[in-house]
């Protein structure tokens, strides 16, 4: 942890101090420090070496590991004019309970001085400060104490130089003849011990007042010094000496405009200015007087809006921030106002207003207006505005008198032409529709000339600037209209009328029906119809469409038309002023229509389509569209003239025809249709599963028909859609293996047809079937059997191999990785007996364990179990009991190879393998004189071992036989070549 001291030697020890005073033994450094920015370092921390004491106990209460004494020797420390004095600053944390913090000052041969202590509970990282005085600084140590019923610890402590007594002085650079107050203040916590201040305020050693702070004032500029002395409750003392620069004040004098007129620019200028002891730097100018500088710079130039004397005052300031002030004063004296007469022309006989308020003065405000009107000089009217008259044309001379608030006054005389004004009528506009534009026109003159504008206020908030104007009103009521026309002069006139702006009524008809039969009755009312014009009365104009009319008459009428059609009815209504409005309608005379229907064919099979047909169906009026409506009979619809249904059984059938017109009259036909039945077809064969080139019966003599109508047989042997017999029982012949589907179509007396089907599987004819106990053709496409074709011993697919692959002659097995194979309760050959196994196979990965096919089992009072699987280098290999005999072969290519193993014989060395129908050759075999006893409690099982279930096939598998016999060259090449 680092301390701070100043230049001298220094003796840095510690130890530990518990509550009852026992001490362990000092650890020492003593350090040179060289200069005041040296640091003590490395003092020990937390080593064992007795500066850390942790759970030392007394009265059952535990200490921390803090109680840390601090030794410091040798030397007098100066600083920053004080003489001796220290701060010890101490963080301590890791508090855990109520914890009180002391820091002791102990010399040794005085009794120790508490100077700090603070109560803690549970904080971290907390600093106590304390000043050590001089007296107790030399061989003392500071101990930090832990008091509590916790623990806490001691983080840093460091010692540095203090002061503990300032003094500040304000201003910190005052000007000559400026009071300045010195204030003393104390470090924090320190104030108290301070029992007296004094002060020598002219540095001559005497210090002649007491008391926190002194004032005084130099009456010269320069360097000056204070000097304050404190002492503490001990009589230790503390000298601070306070140094401030006492500045000169500058010098300015100033000259500039001494007399103006309002408004009027004047210039005022520092003529000199200086400071003894630096430079003048700004200069701020009032100008108003009011205490703000304004402006600066050493010359401005000001205007004044009020007359009278105004001091303008200018600040000097040092670079030091003394300053000085010089005034100069300007006169600024009133100007007069101005009379404006603002009229030059005005009418004869006319009561006319003459104003002057244009009138004005720039430097106050006008406050009376006198008039002579008729050059008297007797000024018989007041005000900024006056009416008169003048009653003769020609000109007359008026003159106009003003006084300002100052009580300046002048005058001035205007010429005023007095002559006819012109002269405006509007015409008569006539009658004003809304929504109708109307012409309005104005009749001006002017005595003097032409007339040189008209302005129009149409009364809806447009105005206009033309002699005629166009105009659309759009809302009726009353509108006020004027124009005012202008003359050569200036002179204006004014005309005005007001227009009534009519609405042309509304009208409205409703009939009581708008379709209706030859000579029926419709009433047709117009009585809704109206005028928004407060109830103008209306007169009624009907028009029936027929040729009738009924002009002049009532709001309402009845009539009656005598033939069927559409026909266009007009009710015009009329107001007083002539506007008038029309409404129309239709009204429609209608009969019903005629239904009329046709069923092609009358009786049809069921799924046979029907057409409906409604072509003939009519309307007395003939210009009327037509909609057709179906019931089937079976809970089906439909809609238009012309349409086809299908019927899926037999049966008789109610169908409704409904035709509608556009009117919504309508006519209905209905009638019963009769659907004949559909025989039953019932196809049979006398075996569902033959070889190639066996006769199969076809027999369909079970079908019927419900309506007991003779049935004719028709059949397709093939699916192709080819009939290939006739008959009810007949044979046939297929000649090349596969599935089929035989149908036959019975049809009865009236054409309706059914089918029926039956699958047959023609099965190709065996090759080399002496002996063939078992074939495994392995063509399923799905399923979990592999069928025997020859034999009983149908197989158990087993786990997840892949049906339905590509084989050598239809499909194949397809065997993965998983325990995928076939098992079977193959029991037909076992023991030594001579014996042949056939296959295809095509692998997919190389391993050591691809096991084609497997019997029996290992055991010796049972018999043994045989495999025949393919080596990881493609060499084919036969094991029984032990012992093994290997062919050289390649079936690890990934192509269809066809195997064969042959037993002729007991022993291994009595089989031959036959690969692609060529004899392999042996290249190995261990012994070669194993008996083989092949047991059948286990079967035969296709693509794994029968007792290692774990050794799969990967690859494809096709064609599996079993003969109970040995093969030879030639039955092995005909199995190939057949199959291949």
């Amino acid at each position: 942890m680092p301390f701070e001291a100043g230049p001298g030697t220094y003796e840095l020890r510690g130890r530990a101090v518990d509550l009852a005073g026992r001490k362990s033994n000092w650890d020492s450094t003593v350090f040179t420090v060289n200069d005041t920015t040296d640091n003590f370092s490395s003092f020990p921390d937390g080593n064992g070496t007795g500066i850390d004491r942790t759970n030392v106990t007394e009265d059952g209460i535990s200490t921390g590991p803090g109680n840390i004494t601090l030794n410091s020797s040798g030397g007098t420390q100066t600083g920053s004019g004080i003489d001796g004095w220290q701060k010890v600053n101490a963080t301590v944390g890791g508090i855990d309970g109520d914890t009180v913090v002391t820091i002791w000052a102990d010399t040794r041969n005085f009794p120790r001085v508490k100077i700090a202590s603070i109560n803690l509970t549970a904080d971290e990282n907390v600093t106590l400060s304390a000043l050590v005085p001089p007296r107790l600084w030399a061989n003392t140590e500071i101990i930090v104490e832990f008091h509590g019923n916790g623990t806490a610890h001691l983080r840093h402590i460091n010692l540095t130089r203090a002061t503990p007594m300032f003094v500040n002085a304000t201003p910190s650079t005052p000007t000559v003849g400026q009071s300045v107050t010195f204030d003393a203040s104390t470090v924090e916590g320190y104030r108290d011990h301070i029992k007296r201040v004094e002060w020598d305020l002219d540095d001559d050693g005497v210090y002649e007042t007491t008391g926190w702070n002194a004032t005084r004032s130099f009456s010269t500029n320069g360097t000056k010094t204070v000097r304050m002395r404190g002492t503490n409750d001990h009589n230790e003392t503390v000298v601070v000496r306070k140094v401030v620069e006492v500045n000169a004040p500058p010098s300015v004098t100033v000259n500039g405009t001494d007399s103006t007129r309002t408004y009027e620019t004047a210039t005022v200028e520092v003529v000199h200015a200086s400071d003894p002891d630096g430079t003048v730097v700004s200069y701020d100018w009032d100008v108003d007087d009011d205490g703000t500088f304004e402006q600066s710079g050493r010359t401005i130039h000001p205007t004044f809006s009020d007359d009278g004397p105004h001091d303008v005052t200018v600040r000097v300031t040092d670079d030091a921030n003394g300053t000085a002030t010089a005034t100069h004063t300007v006169n600024v004296t009133n100007r007069g106002p101005t009379p404006v007469i603002d009229q030059s022309v005005v009418a004869v006989n006319r009561s006319v207003t003459l104003s002057a308020t244009d009138a004005f003065d720039v430097d106050g405000n006008v406050v009376t207006h006198e008039w002579d009107l008729d050059t008297d000089g007797d000024y018989e009217a007041t005000g900024e505005s006056i009416s008169t008259e003048f009653n003769q044309t020609g000109t007359a001379n008026v003159t106009l008198r003003v006084t300002d608030d100052d009580g300046v006054t002048n005058t001035t005389t205007q010429s005023v032409v007095v002559t006819y004004p012109p002269s405006v009528q509007i015409r008569d506009p006539g009658n004003v529709t809304e929504d109708v534009e109307h012409t309005f026109e104005a009749n001006a003159t002017d005595p003097d000339g032409n007339v040189t504008s008209y302005e129009w206020k149409l009364g809806d908030l447009t105005t206009a600037l033309d002699a005629t104007v166009n105009h659309t009103y759009e809302s009726a009521g009353r509108y006020d209209v004027s124009v005012t026309v202008e003359g050569e002069q200036g002179l204006t006139a004014t005309d005005s009328v007001t227009v009534t702006v009519n609405s042309p009524p509304a009208a409205y008809l409703i009939a009581n029906r708008t379709v209706l039969n030859t000579s029926e009755a419709v009433k047709l009312d117009g009585s809704s119809s109206s005028d928004p014009n407060d109830g103008d009365s209306l007169t009624y104009d009907w028009t029936f469409g027929d040729g009738a009319t009924a002009m002049d008459s009532n709001s309402s009428v009845v009539h009656r038309y005598d033939t069927a059609g559409e026909y266009p009815v007009e009710l015009r209504v009329t107001d007083r002023f002539g506007e008038s409005d029309t409404a129309t309608g239709t009204i429609t005379v209608d009969d019903a229509p005629t239904a009329s229907a046709n069923v092609t064919p009358t009786e049809p099979n069921p799924d046979e389509t029907v057409q409906f047909d409604a072509s003939a169906s009519s309307d007395p009026n003939t210009n009327d569209s037509l909609t057709y409506q179906w019931e089937f009979g079976d809970g089906t619809t439909a809609t238009g003239a012309d349409v086809t249904h299908t019927y899926g059984s037999g049966g008789n059938y109610s169908v409704t025809l409904t035709v509608t017109d556009s009117y919504g009259k309508s006519d209905t036909e209905s009638w019963s249709l009769a659907v004949n039945h559909a025989p039953v077809a019932d196809a049979a064969a006398s075996a569902t599963t033959v070889n190639v080139s066996e006769t199969v019966t076809f027999d369909a003599s079970n079908s019927s028909d419900p309506d007991g109508d003779s049935l004719t047989y028709e059949w397709d042997f093939d699916g192709d859609g080819t009939i290939d017999a006739t008959g009810a029982t007949v044979n046939h012949v297929y000649s090349d293996s596969g599935t089929y589907e035989a149908t036959v179509r019975v049809t009865d007396a009236n054409g309706a047809v059914a089918t029926d089907t039956v699958g047959i599987t023609v099965r190709k004819q065996e090759v080399v079937t002496d002996g063939l106990v078992s074939h495994w053709k392995l063509d399923e496409t799905s399923g979990s059997t592999a069928y025997d074709a020859v034999g009983p011993h149908d197989g158990t697919v087993r786990n997840n191999p892949t049906l339905g692959v590509a084989g050598v002659e239809k499909s194949a097995y397809e065997f993965h990785s998983g325990s995928d194979k076939v098992t079977t309760n193959f029991d037909s050959v076992s023991g030594s007996e001579n014996r042949a196994i056939s296959l295809w196979v095509k692998t997919s990965y190389s391993n050591d364990r691809q096991l084609m096919v497997s019997q029996g089992k290992n055991n010796p009072s049972d018999g043994d179990a045989f495999n025949l699987r393919i080596n990881t280098n493609g060499n084919t290999r036969f094991a029984v009991n032990g012992g093994n005999r290997v062919w050289n072969t390649n079936l690890n290519d990934g192509r269809w190879h066809h195997v064969v193993i042959v037993l002729n014989g007991n022993t291994l060395r009595d089989t031959t393998l036959y690969v692609d129908g060529n004899v392999a050759s042996v290249t190995n075999g261990w012994s070669q004189s194993t008996n083989l006893n092949t047991a059948t409690d286990k079967g035969f099982y296709i693509g794994t071992h029968v007792n290692h279930e774990d050794r799969d096939f990967v690859g494809s598998i096709d064609e599996v036989r079993y003969y109970d016999r040995a093969l030879n060259q030639t039955e092995v090449n005909e199995i190939h070549d057949d199959e291949k």
